[in-house]
């Protein structure tokens, strides 16, 4: 038997993995899917929430709190940061790339703060979808936050 090992990651291909991410950070196509994906979770209704039980509690915020991460991310939230994220997808198809980086880095960025949390908790609970879109925002961030802070038409730039 011969022992295969796996060739060196050439210097070519790396640089051909970055150029095809700063040509990804230019394009509408990332933001255009987390906000299709937002305004389809915003426009079908959540089942098996769980509600708040009335019984055998002592009324502590637990059970309240219980209840809300497992409803996470909510149709509102959903409508209001696709719709935003929609808005920067027009900024980029309209001409501005970096400002449109800057917009969907911003939006994605605040979406893991009020999802974040829940996302990850989700991941242990079986629910795909928070875990899903809270994927794509972190890729989203990523992506536009790279192009925004420190690509060579940014404005930290020297």
């Amino acid at each position: 038997m011969s022992n295969s090992v796996a060739p060196p990651v050439s210097e070519s291909t790396s640089n051909n993995v970055w150029s095809k991410l700063d040509e990804l950070s230019l394009s509408p196509i990332p933001s255009g899917v987390l906000s299709a994906a937002l305004l389809l979770k915003a426009l079908k209704k959540s089942v098996g929430t769980t509600e708040i039980p009335y019984k055998g509690t002592s009324g502590s915020s637990y059970a309240l709190h219980k209840s809300i991460v497992a409803a996470k991310p909510t149709r509102i939230s959903c409508a209001f940061f696709g719709g935003a994220l929609a808005l920067g997808t027009f900024m980029m198809i309209d001409g501005d790339p970096l400002n449109a980086s800057g917009f969907n880095f911003a939006w994605s960025t605040l979406y893991l703060f009020v999802n974040g949390k829940a996302a990850a908790s989700s991941f242990f609970k079986g629910r795909m979808t928070p875990v899903a879109l809270g994927s794509l925002a972190l890729f989203d961030a990523a992506l536009y936050g790279r192009e925004f802070f420190w690509s060579k038409n940014s404005p930290f730039q020297n």
